[in-house]
C-alpha cells in the first residue's frame, strides 16, 4: 500500500507540472484541458500480472498515469505530448502513437516518462478519444476488465455491443478527427456542423457510459 501511495503522490506531482505549463496558446476560446492523475490499485495491478506472468513488475510503466484531455485536432495532440516531453526532458522516443495501432479500438497518444523519482505514463487525449475511452472502460466494469486487452464476452449479445463500441472509435471518431484536422490544414475554420457531430458524439457517449455505470453499481 505505500508503494502505490508513493506513486499517487508522484502522479499527483506530475500532474501539477503539466497543469503549470501554459497551454492558452492550445486552448484560445476552447474550453480549458481536463488533466487528472491516478495510481494504479492494487486490484488492477494484480489482474495485469496474471494476464502476462512473465511480463516483470518493474517494466509497468503505469503505476503513476497522468491524463491530459482537450478539444483539439491530431496535430494539436502531437504538440501537446511534444511540449509534455520537452518539459520533462524525455526523448521523442517516449511518444507512443496509439491512434494508428489502436488498442481494442483505444486510441491516444502515450508518453512513458522515466523521471528521478520513477515512471510516470501520460495518456494525451482529444475531447472525442476521452470520451470514448471512459465509455469503453464502464464497459468493462460490466463486461470484464479483458475487453480492454483483446478478450470477448461469452454472450453474443455483449461481443455484439464491444464489436459496435469499437467501430465507433476507429470509423467514426477517427473520421471526425480526420474532418476537423483537414480544415485547420486549409486555415479554415472549424465548421459548425462539423463541431455539432462532435457534439452529439460525445454526448451519446456520455449518455452510454452513464447506463453501464448505473448496471455496474446494481451489480
Amino acid at each position: 500500500m505505500d508503494v502505490l501511495q508513493y506513486f499517487d503522490t508522484l502522479a499527483s506531482a506530475t500532474l501539477v507540472a503539466i497543469a503549470d505549463l501554459d497551454w492558452e496558446s492550445l486552448v484560445h476560446d476552447r474550453p480549458p484541458p481536463l488533466i487528472t492523475a491516478r495510481a494504479k490499485t492494487i486490484d488492477t495491478l494484480r489482474a495485469k500480472l496474471r494476464r502476462d506472468p512473465r511480463f516483470p513488475l518493474q517494466q509497468v510503466h503505469d503505476l503513476a498515469g497522468v491524463r491530459f484531455e482537450a478539444e483539439m485536432s491530431l496535430n494539436e495532440q502531437d504538440l501537446v505530448a511534444m511540449a509534455i516531453c520537452s518539459a520533462f526532458g524525455c526523448p521523442l522516443s517516449a511518444i507512443a502513437d496509439l491512434r494508428t495501432s489502436p488498442r481494442s479500438g483505444y486510441r491516444a497518444v502515450h508518453i512513458k516518462l522515466e523521471l528521478p523519482h520513477g515512471r510516470v505514463e501520460v495518456q494525451v487525449r482529444t475531447h472525442m478519444q476521452g470520451a470514448w475511452a471512459n465509455t469503453y472502460e464502464a464497459a468493462a466494469d460490466v463486461l470484464g476488465r479483458g475487453i480492454r486487452y483483446g478478450e470477448l464476452p461469452r454472450t453474443e449479445i455483449d461481443r455484439d455491443f464491444v464489436y459496435r463500441m469499437q467501430r465507433l472509435s476507429v470509423e467514426t471518431g477517427a473520421v471526425l478527427e480526420q474532418l476537423r484536422q483537414r480544415f485547420q490544414d486549409s486555415g479554415q475554420a472549424t465548421p459548425a456542423a462539423l463541431l455539432e457531430h462532435e457534439r452529439r458524439y460525445t454526448l451519446a457517449l456520455s449518455k452510454v457510459e452513464q447506463r453501464l455505470r448505473t448496471l455496474g453499481r446494481m451489480e
